[in-house]
């Protein structure tokens, strides 16, 4: 879903690619950093647009259920802890890759 409040907006068509192509990056960085993510295709993701300087990046927030009263539209949704169920990563427009998978820590 993509999420107001970017610096841009990314084509509907970016995000579809994204969506056929990011699931084998989590599961190979997953397991480096030692979480393996084992279905990434089962997350419910949030995309927004921006940039650092004349950097154009797509932030992407994932999480393994849809909070019930939070607008995931509106804004993006962030859980401190939670493990494996949260993370998040990026996708570098122009060059075309995905980079900085973080995963939540666990309490």
């Amino acid at each position: 879903m993509l999420v107001e409040g970017g610096s841009w907006t990314p084509d509907i068509e970016i995000i579809q690619k994204l969506k056929t192509n990011y699931i084998q990056f989590i599961k190979n960085e997953s397991i480096a950093l030692g979480y393996p993510i084992v279905d990434p295709s089962s997350y419910f993701y949030q995309y927004q647009g921006r940039a650092q300087k004349e950097h154009l990046y797509i932030f992407i927030n994932a999480f393994c259920s849809s909070p019930k009263d939070y607008p995931v539209e509106k804004g993006m949704y962030f859980v401190l802890d939670g493990g494996k169920c949260y993370f998040q990563m990026k996708y570098d427009k122009r060059q075309k890759k995905f980079y900085d998978l973080v995963i939540n820590g666990e309490a």
